[in-house]
């Protein structure tokens, strides 16, 4: 209730809200992808994914937010090289960086303003990873455990 609260209260004018991607899934695994904005209130990309049970109600659903106002000044690792010229380049980078366990090469697509939040269903446990050295921790400490890929 209080996550709605708050974003209700962000999305205060409405004017500027966007959703270029709505996809709906029926079956066999019931979801929904949702990339949406609001940039008149901060919200620069939203990305949701909502997961159905057999009653179509909602049983998970996972939130990828981007607010604040964009910026140029985002550092990229010390490889000036590395300049993806599209997200799907950035990505072809990030998915062979991580098949191939490279946290060199998967850091290439993070900055020190980047933020990755880790839930652990297990034990509840949300861990926040922030800026180059902790996101290296984060991913160094994900393939010590991921230790076959085969199935990647």
């Amino acid at each position: 209730r209080a996550c709605f609260t708050g974003l209700f209260q962000t999305l205060s004018d409405l004017s500027t809200l966007a959703a270029p991607v709505v996809e709906v899934q029926e079956g066999p695994s019931a979801q929904v992808f949702l990339i949406w904005s609001c940039k008149g209130c901060g919200i620069l990309s939203c990305h949701d994914t909502f997961h159905f049970d057999a009653d179509n109600k909602i049983t998970r659903q996972n939130v990828v937010m981007t607010t604040g106002k964009p910026s140029s000044e985002t550092k990229v690792l010390s490889n000036s090289d590395y300049k993806p010229k599209n997200v799907q380049q950035a990505w072809d980078n990030h998915f062979e960086a991580f098949g191939a366990q490279d946290v060199d090469k998967i850091l290439l697509d993070y900055t020190e303003s980047s933020v990755i939040r880790v839930f652990d269903h297990g034990n509840g446990e949300l861990t926040t990873y922030t800026g180059l050295e902790e996101v290296r921790a984060c991913f160094t400490g994900l393939f010590q455990t991921l230790s076959d890929l085969s199935t990647l």
